[in-house]
């Protein structure tokens, strides 16, 4: 399988937050309804994690989460549900580091 421009399995690998957010993902089988919506069911024996799956469990898009671990920050806003989605396999002492909060005037996000 040939990696595409400018994108790197080993980058990942060696970033802390894509590792945590990885985690923080339910472990899901990818399933299609009969209109070929697709959805994914938790299946913690024969699912898998990705930010893909993570992104569906969010409600935004697979882009916005590969941003947060590319740029290595979280909003703040975000944390409480992480840790939740990750049902023990993430503390919130492990998200800090990586939590940014929007200064007023931040153009930025």
């Amino acid at each position: 399988m040939s990696a595409r421009p400018g994108y790197s399995h080993d980058k990942n690998a060696r970033n802390p937050l894509y590792q945590l957010l990885i985690e923080v993902c339910p472990a899901c089988i990818k399933c299609k309804m009969r209109s070929g919506r697709v959805y994914y069911k938790r299946d913690e024996k024969n699912g898998h994690r990705s930010i893909i799956v993570l992104a569906y469990f969010l409600k935004m898009t697979p882009w916005g989460v590969h941003k947060w671990a590319n740029e290595r920050r979280i909003p703040a806003s975000r944390v409480e549900e992480l840790v939740q989605l990750g049902e023990g396999r993430v503390t919130l002492d492990q998200l800090t580091p990586f939590v940014f909060k929007k200064l007023l005037g931040d153009k930025d996000e």
